[in-house]
């Protein structure tokens, strides 16, 4: 009878430092072609990224002057409407100022309620004072 097929400790007959030296050349060659694959690989993506690299810089660029002529405009518009809350508020601290110095010309609270007790009124807890 004639076997044709071997077995599979027969077929490498290469010494076992020899082997372990193939594995490893095989071992450097693979990780040299996948270096150099992602080394591509990665040039092609930053030509592919330069143009929208160049897009977005010019986008930015005309967004910071749109920007720029927005804060302008409402710059101006601000100090209108500012100028116009200051030239009320002066007048209203005027106001309050001149009723401040004008502290004589009525009765008090406390006089009135004064008079009211003597009247025969009664305070806002029950009790009177007469």
């Amino acid at each position: 009878m004639i076997r044709t097929g071997m077995y599979n400790e027969l077929t490498n007959l290469l010494p076992l430092e020899r082997q372990r030296a193939l594995a490893r050349e095989y071992v450097v060659r693979l990780s040299i072609v996948g270096v150099v694959l992602l080394t591509v690989l990665t040039l092609i993506a930053a030509a592919l990224l330069f143009p929208t690299y160049v897009y977005l810089s010019k986008s930015m660029s005309a967004e910071e002057a749109r920007l720029a002529a927005i804060e302008s405009a409402l710059s101006s518009t601000n100090e209108a409407s500012l100028s116009a809350r200051l030239t009320a508020l002066t007048k209203d601290a005027a106001l309050l100022t001149a009723l401040a110095e004008m502290h004589g010309v009525g009765p008090s609270v406390d006089e009135v309620a004064a008079k009211l007790v003597e009247l025969g009124f009664r305070d806002a807890t029950g009790d009177s004072d007469g």
